[in-house]
């Protein structure tokens, strides 16, 4: 099972997407299929740095690089969570 009709069948609010798995451009294409999705956030990793500004113009709310602080990826992860202000 791929993993936008995984997405497809269980609506996830959080979507973590290695921006490398297969490869850049599938990845950055799931990042843009995911950010479409109602109610889904994506938050978007990957050992490349460099892959931060394609992330976040493919529609990712955050980029945190696998090599930084654990702590920066749960911050990301829950900040995406988390309900938007009214």
């Amino acid at each position: 099972m791929t993993a936008l009709a995984f997405a497809e069948g269980t609506a996830p609010s959080v979507a973590l997407v290695d921006v490398l798995l297969p490869d850049e451009l599938a990845g950055l294409a799931l990042v843009r299929s995911l950010a479409r999705r109602p109610g889904c956030a994506v938050v978007a990793m990957s050992v490349r740095g460099g892959l931060r500004r394609a992330a976040l113009a493919a529609g990712a709310i955050a980029f945190v690089e696998k090599s930084g602080d654990v702590d920066a990826l749960l911050d990301a992860v829950r900040a995406a969570a988390a309900p938007p202000p009214v």
